[in-house]
């Protein structure tokens, strides 16, 4: 298991292979980042990543926790509830874009970063 981080932002990205600890590595940090009362904001790609994150933070390892049950500041989104959120706040109507227009922008997101150097 690696880990890279960006100090600018304060972001992680924690990888490695299936049964490397990932999981469990990135429950120990929110938890840890919460009880220090850091706003802490835990992406995940799917509602089931969601549940199994939130699991694992309250699982018996974690007993301290799971007796509160409450981490203020804290917080498991989705990547689209993460959007969903911006834009209620932003209170900007939106267009939804079809799946080719969405493979274009990415391809065009990773061009961009290949030609900066930051994607290797």
């Amino acid at each position: 298991m690696s880990e890279s981080k960006c100090d600018k932002a304060r972001l992680k990205l924690i990888y490695g292979p299936a049964g490397s600890g990932k999981t469990h590595l990135v429950a120990q940090r929110f938890v840890e980042a919460a009880l220090k009362g850091e706003g802490v904001l835990l992406l995940v790609p799917s509602a089931a990543q969601e549940r199994k994150m939130t699991q694992q933070i309250f699982s018996s390892g974690l007993n301290h926790i799971a007796a509160t049950r409450s981490l203020p500041g804290a917080r498991i989104m989705t990547f689209v509830e993460l959007a969903e959120a911006i834009l209620k706040t932003a209170r900007k109507e939106v267009r939804l874009i079809s799946p080719l227009s969405k493979i274009f922008l990415l391809r065009q997101i990773v061009n961009e970063l290949e030609a900066q150097g930051d994607l290797t």
